[in-house]
């Protein structure tokens, strides 16, 4: 692929994703119950962010 291709393609794919993310956060975060408990959001997300690499640790562990 020219490299002037894949830049297009690239912006063209990053700014939806962007957009989607941003506007998903923005909106997520102005439901009252998360902006009254953000600490608890913050820790529920840290954790799932570490589910996928405890999972394989814990099942070889069990083996």
């Amino acid at each position: 692929m020219e490299y002037s291709k894949f830049i297009v393609l690239d912006i063209i794919g990053s700014v939806p994703w962007i957009l989607v993310y941003v506007g998903g956060g923005y909106f997520f975060g102005n439901i009252p119950i998360v902006k009254d408990n953000f600490s608890l959001v913050l820790i529920g997300v840290v954790l799932l962010s570490i589910l996928p690499v405890l999972i394989p640790h814990m099942k070889k562990k069990t083996k």
